[in-house]
């Protein structure tokens, strides 16, 4: 806005100057056509005199010349003039066609006297004449002073006015050298702002990851020492209290008069064989909740005996591939193990299979367990929305920073895959 108003400033400083130079010219072509006409009403006068003084019309102009001249002068000063000018020019124009009448009819009157010195030149007019001339010469001239202060003026206005635009435009020019300097440093930092934010959101979710993974550890490993706990009360507290009620069972059969056996005896034998019964699903419950052999050897004979009893108890063809022995802390030993057995549970349950494939590879970062079948498999997108035991393992594994992967499709079998860093 402010440069707009300072070019049309300079644009109206531009046309005023202008105009007022193109009235100067006007005022100095208006003084060159007083100077002429008064030069040759002059000239005109002297010639006419002198014809009059002694009769030699060798230098007098024709009347037909002179006023030729005088009107051609008369339109020079008349042809620009308007308003104030016009008036004054007018009795100009008057006077000098009066005088130049004059002149002629002098000039009549002595040829037609044939007698120097014997007419009179009528010089009012002429004297008038020289009058307005001086007059509208001083009229001209000080407007022509007035027009040159006014140029000057407006010169020395749209001098200052084309130094505030040079300044204005100086310091625009530094402002946007400024902000496209700070537009270019601030586009410079934004790779490495973002660089710097995306390295404090990856702190901060490596945090976060690293906080839930404790807590989930903490909870798995809370989990398995109330495993534990209830697999010692199974297997030592109430196991024993079993035992101790068959021998009580033994004890009153043998106590009972051989009438009293004779009749309850069969009845003492179910009790018996409910308390066996009892007594092994506790053993079993009981190693279900914390393996038992893990626990007092080890994931490799957990594993082989998870393996032999496939083939032992189910009749499947079980190939073993173990390591000799292993290094993993307890909770990822019970990790891979609670894996293994979710995975030939879901074999015997759904997979109707005749061979199962059991290895456990080990190297410096990772262990690595695989359990596959030749059994009818399943859709696994759709068997990973509604299958729980799945999702258990994948969650129990990733508590230690492990993957779980399931390859399977109907028809073609199911391969699970647990791997799980060492340390």
């Amino acid at each position: 806005m402010i440069t707009l108003a300072l070019l049309a400033s300079a644009h109206v400083h531009t046309s005023q100057g202008k105009a007022a130079l193109g009235e100067l010219h006007e005022r100095t072509a208006q003084l060159d056509a007083l100077d002429r006409l008064e030069r040759t009403m002059a000239d005109s006068e002297a010639a006419v005199r002198r014809f009059l003084r002694t009769g030699d019309a060798t230098e007098l102009p024709t009347g037909k010349i002179t006023s030729n001249r005088v009107e051609t002068t008369l339109d020079e000063l008349a042809l620009p003039a308007k308003g104030a000018d016009a008036g004054p020019l007018q009795d100009l124009t008057e006077l000098a066609r009066a005088a130049t009448q004059d002149l002629r009819f002098a000039v009549e009157r002595a040829t037609l006297a044939k007698q120097a010195g014997t007419v009179r030149l009528e010089a009012k007019n002429l004297v008038a004449l020289k009058a307005r001339i001086d007059d509208l010469r001083q009229q001209f001239t000080t407007r022509r002073e007035t027009l040159i202060g006014d140029i000057d003026q407006r010169l020395t206005r749209a001098r200052s006015t084309n130094i505030a635009l040079g300044v204005f435009a100086v310091l625009v020019t530094v402002l946007l050298w400024v902000m496209l300097r700070r537009q270019r440093a601030l586009r410079e930092q934004i790779p490495h702002l973002l660089a710097g934010e995306d390295g404090r959101i990856a702190s901060r979710v490596h945090e976060r990851t690293a906080e839930l993974q404790t807590l989930a550890r903490a909870i798995t490993e809370a989990d398995e020492a109330e495993r534990a706990q209830l697999a010692h009360t199974l297997d030592d507290r109430l196991r024993a209290l079993l035992a101790a009620a068959r021998g009580d069972a033994e004890w009153i059969l043998r106590k009972l008069p051989e009438e009293f056996s004779a009749a309850f005896g069969a009845r003492f034998d179910r009790l018996q064989g409910t308390l066996s019964d009892a007594d092994a699903l506790a053993g079993e419950t009981a190693d279900q909740l914390a393996p038992r052999t893990l626990a007092e050897q080890g994931l490799i004979a957990a594993l082989r005996a998870l393996g032999e009893t496939l083939q032992e108890r189910r009749g499947l063809k079980a190939d073993i591939d173990l390591p000799d022995a292993v290094d993993l802390d307890d909770p990822r030993s019970h990790a891979l193990l609670r894996v293994a057995r979710a995975a030939v549970s879901n074999i015997l349950r759904h997979a109707e299979a005749s061979h199962v494939h059991l290895r456990l590879k080990l190297d410096e970062a990772e262990a690595r367990l695989t359990v596959a079948d030749n059994g009818k498999g399943f859709d696994a997108p759709r068997h990973a929305r509604t299958d729980g035991g799945l999702a258990r393992m994948r969650q129990r594994l990733q508590t230690y920073g492990g993957q779980l992967a399931v390859r399977t499709a109907p028809g073609q079998g199911t391969t699970v895959s647990a791997r799980l860093p060492r340390a």
